[in-house]
């Protein structure tokens, strides 16, 4: 109904101005005897007037061609059933965790830093970046003539103490042969019962000697377990099999524990990381933590190496959120890892559907 009152409207615009300027141009026509009395202020007149018709008519034909365009935009009207859209289909609905693709990073679950227990200057290294070590093997030696002096020292304190619980087990036996004759000697009457009872207090003594004469063979026993403790903390050795991935000293270096570190001493030897246990790390935005559980199954991508592909899942989610970033750490295992990869490689991360179930939205 719009378009056809459009329409009419145009028509009779069109109209108007076609009459108007039909009345404007017979203003101009002049009889055959008026000719001759044209007036040069007519004269002047006339092209201002035929401008003012000329513009009216342009403004009008204008309206109605905008006007005619408008109406033949409009969209026609639909059936009220056909408004809304029809409903996708089930399958059509994409997972909450499809087309996730994240970001992230490999690191070694199981890493040290090695450390010296006791201080020392560095006498030997005996590792490299890369170097692949087996547990117990020897890394780093430091000078260790003092320790190995005190051991000597320890042995002859243990031999010292040893030697007195001798003496002092003969003292005791001594006192109680002593003490039997005593005693046999009383029952007849031969001596006093005072020098009997001074005989028992003698071997209670010699007893008391001797536990302590023990005593000092354990004290004396632990310092030479100390001693050779501190001999073997000269040598630091790996914790468990993996690949050094830093060395931090060189001969001639003081290193201590963390706790003695002054300005000119260092508290780490280097690192070493179990390849083994290498996984990926990745920060899920808060927004997208929904999608995200354990078990759901993955695919890594090694951005170092576009044609390795590893499967992988989920293993945890951090229990806490990185608050200035906004998000929070999610760790992934691989099924199988390839040799080319090492810690702090980049990777992207694509979620899959876990167990090709459909996740819980």
């Amino acid at each position: 109904m719009t378009t056809l009152l459009d329409e009419e409207t145009a028509t009779a615009n069109a109209a108007s101005a076609s009459a108007l300027l039909s009345e404007r141009l017979r203003e101009f026509r002049m009889a055959p005897e008026e000719r001759g009395a044209w007036s040069p202020a007519r004269k002047r007149r006339s092209p201002i007037l035929l401008a003012t018709a000329i513009a009216i008519l342009l403004g009008l034909v204008g309206t109605g061609f905008w006007l005619q365009s408008r109406s033949s935009t409009v969209p026609a009207p639909v059936p009220a059933a056909a408004a809304s859209p029809a409903p996708l289909p089930a399958s059509a609905a994409v997972a909450p965790s499809a087309g996730l693709d994240v970001s992230g990073f490999l690191y070694a679950r199981r890493q040290a830093t090695l450390s010296s227990k006791i201080s020392g200057i560095v006498k030997e290294v005996l590792i490299e970046e890369g170097d692949r070590v087996r547990q117990s093997d020897p890394l780093v030696i430091l000078d260790d003539q003092e320790a190995r002096n005190r051991v000597p020292l320890a042995r002859v304190g243990v031999d010292l103490a040893r030697a007195g619980v001798a003496e002092a087990e003969n003292e005791l036996a001594r006192v109680q042969e002593a003490m039997k004759r005593s005693e046999r000697l009383a029952s007849e009457r031969l001596v006093s019962e005072s020098s009997n009872t001074d005989l028992r207090y003698e071997v209670e003594g010699r007893r008391r000697r001797l536990r302590s004469a023990l005593l000092l063979v354990e004290q004396r026993e632990r310092e030479l377990d100390v001693v050779q403790a501190a001999l073997e903390n000269t040598v630091i050795r790996a914790p468990f099999d993996g690949v050094i991935v830093a060395t931090t000293v060189q001969p001639g270096e003081v290193v201590a524990p963390l706790s003695a570190v002054g300005a000119s001493t260092r508290s780490g030897i280097g690192t070493i990381i179990d390849p083994s246990t290498l996984e990926v790390r990745v920060e899920i935005a808060e927004t997208l933590l929904s999608r995200v559980a354990p078990g759901q199954r993955v695919l890594v991508r090694v951005d170092a190496y576009p044609d390795l592909e590893l499967e992988g899942a989920v293993v945890s989610v951090a229990p806490l959120a990185n608050r200035g970033a906004a998000s929070v750490s999610a760790y992934i295992r691989c099924d199988r890892l390839d040799a080319r990869l090492l810690p702090n490689m980049a990777v992207t991360v694509s979620w899959r559907n876990p167990t090709g179930k459909e996740p819980k939205a």
